[in-house]
């Protein structure tokens, strides 16, 4: 249970800080996403060992894989990308169709409250600075935070075989 907890609260401050430096700054420090993707990956390996690893860095590999497509059409910023392939670290490989409906379903959500409040403070249409821009590090963060929330007991490394 301890590690278990452990854990959740490094994905859980890891994500946060993540959200909120893209909120205040736009930016996604490479920094934060390497310490993020080293801690999910040490995780992976304490908890489950070498197999846990290996499926945490298919994960990884498979999570950078479909975050350059999606910045490549668009969708992310490079440091979207880098956040999303950091996230995986903290999950293995069968969680990756979850992971990624979590944050989809966040950006949704994120999405809906973006376009109220630009309606609402009536903001410059043709505004094209960063601060422009749609902050997707939060949904990467509250879909990782509450998927991890919702599969606890199983997304922590559990001990495989």
């Amino acid at each position: 249970m301890v590690f278990a907890a452990a854990w959740f609260g490094a994905l859980g401050i890891l994500a946060s800080a993540g959200a909120l430096l893209d909120v205040c700054t736009r930016k996604l420090p490479n920094i934060l996403c390497a310490i993020m993707l080293a801690t999910g990956l040490t995780f992976a390996f304490v908890g489950g060992g070498w197999p846990a690893l290996a499926l945490g860095l298919a994960h990884v590999a498979a999570a950078f894989l479909l975050g350059y497509l999606f910045y490549l059409v668009g969708t992310f910023g490079a440091g979207d990308a880098k956040f999303y392939t950091a996230t995986a670290g903290f999950f293995p490989l069968w969680d990756m169709l979850g992971l990624f409906v979590a944050i989809t379903g966040a950006g949704f959500l994120l999405l809906l409250v973006w376009v109220f409040m630009k309606r609402s403070l009536r903001t410059r249409p043709k505004d094209r600075s960063d601060f422009a821009k749609l902050p997707y590090g939060v949904a990467i963060a509250a879909g990782a935070i509450a998927f991890a929330a919702l599969r606890m007991p199983e997304s922590c490394c559990a001990p495989i075989g």
